[in-house]
């Protein structure tokens, strides 16, 4: 059975692979393609909050997570207070 939905396809190194496997099986979503989408859906929401709680641009915070994904989760973890 075919979908509508446009398609596309990823390559990612044996870590990040095993990471969407665990994450899949230990919430218990049918396929790879259903975890994977409720991941890129988490990492958007949390791009999302940390632009309204931190009031700089997306671009911004994106350069800091790339740079220091610590970094990051701790001007997130600031933020919540």
């Amino acid at each position: 059975m075919g979908t509508e939905k446009p398609r596309y396809t990823i390559t990612v190194d044996d870590d990040t692979f095993q990471k969407i496997e665990n994450f899949r099986f230990g919430n218990r979503f049918q396929s790879r393609s259903e975890a994977t989408l409720e991941l890129i859906k988490m990492g958007m929401n949390t791009l999302e909050k940390a632009v309204q709680q931190t009031g700089l641009p997306e671009k911004e915070l994106i350069t800091m997570y790339l740079e220091s994904p610590e970094k990051f989760m701790g001007l997130l973890s600031q933020s919540d207070t």
